[in-house]
């Protein structure tokens, strides 16, 4: 059998380098094994069937390395405007399985729905789907809306809130994107688990909390995993000057798309009323919102302040505020926070 030169392989399809390097090394391991092979007991069928099975096992492994899968993922549009981020640090949350693209499609009835991309950690999850309509005369914008149930499989759903709908913008080619977006629960994950979808509608002409017409029916199902990726604990216990008030902060919990800040309960209702607001009853206490993201090397990475996920009081009294991040961060890299208007500073490290 003769072998397969290198300038042979350089007809692959257009793929990352690592990717044509990957398996042209793969194929020089099994022609090397293939020779020592000879020696020993020249069966050629035997040999052949071996080298196919070597090879494909190769293969097979790179496609499973989460770095492989950072090369060939490419966020959508829609994502990258929500968690802004750069291609560098795309690729980190991939491997870090924060990130994850999901490659599956449904069409019934004209209608084809897209699963594409997920995104999550220990507080939030995302999920972008593309919905789109061969027949032109069935509008797709802000005022439609999909029937959809979610089913857990006999398990509790570890959101404490969640919201889906069309995204508001511009269509994306003949398709609108679909969002999906889920808080999680205090109570850390125990296991990963299965979020069940079952669209079987597309309704058109709805206004406010009124359901428009249905203008699609049929079932399009997709499952997608629910994980936990937990991220880096910083203890503290050490006192800050916020918005004037003295405030011992236990702890900040930060991954790349969400940060926990934990503080005494005793000084935050100190400033709760000083303020003159009640938590209780849905106020917003300013002074705690997340303004910017000092780095090690001094810059500054700006952060809208008001993507709040969820706040309160914990069981041992303690106060704890937990907001998304407008730009992904590189966690190993932060070594302050910017809370409030006048962006008091909370050292980390």
């Amino acid at each position: 059998m003769s072998s397969i030169k290198e300038n042979e392989m350089q007809k692959f399809p257009d793929v990352p380098d690592c990717v044509h390097q990957a398996v042209l090394d793969a194929l020089k391991k099994v022609e090397t094994i293939s020779e020592q092979e000879k020696e020993i007991a020249p069966k050629r069928g035997r040999h052949y069937k071996k080298r196919v099975i070597l090879l494909a096992a190769a293969i097979m492994t790179i496609f499973a390395t989460t770095a492989f899968a950072a090369e060939l993922f490419s966020w959508n549009k829609r994502a990258v405007e929500l968690f802004d981020s750069s291609k560098e640090l795309q690729d980190k949350l991939v491997e870090e399985e924060i990130a994850k693209d999901e490659y599956a499609s449904v069409t019934e009835n004209g209608l084809t729905i897209r699963a594409i991309q997920t995104i999550q950690d220990a507080n939030c999850f995302y999920a972008l789907f593309e919905v789109e309509s061969d027949d032109p005369s069935v509008l797709l914008d802000e005022n439609s809306e999909m029937d959809v149930v979610y089913d857990w499989g006999g398990e509790e759903s570890p959101f404490c809130a969640m919201s889906w709908g069309f995204a508001d913008g511009e269509k994306e080619g003949s398709g609108r994107m679909y969002e999906i977006f889920g808080v999680k629960n205090d109570n850390n994950l125990e296991k990963d688990l299965v979020m069940n979808l079952h669209f079987s509608a597309l309704r058109q002409g709805g206004e406010k909390a009124m359901k428009g017409e249905i203008a699609i029916e049929g079932n399009w199902d997709f499952s997608l995993a629910v994980h936990q990726t937990e991220g880096i604990h910083f203890s503290l216990e050490q006192e800050f000057s916020i918005a004037g008030y003295q405030v011992l902060v236990h702890e900040i919990i930060m991954s790349p798309i969400s940060a926990t800040i934990i503080c005494d309960g005793v000084d935050i209702k100190e400033m709760e009323q000083g303020e003159g607001i009640c938590l209780d009853q849905l106020d917003t206490l300013y002074p705690m919102l997340l303004n910017g993201i000092v780095y090690e090397d001094g810059s500054i990475l700006d952060e809208e302040g008001n993507q709040d996920l969820s706040e309160g009081f914990l069981e041992n009294g303690n106060y704890y505020k937990t907001f998304r991040l407008s730009s992904v961060a590189e966690v190993e890299k932060v070594t302050e926070l910017l809370l409030g208007e006048q962006k008091d500073r909370i050292i980390i490290r």
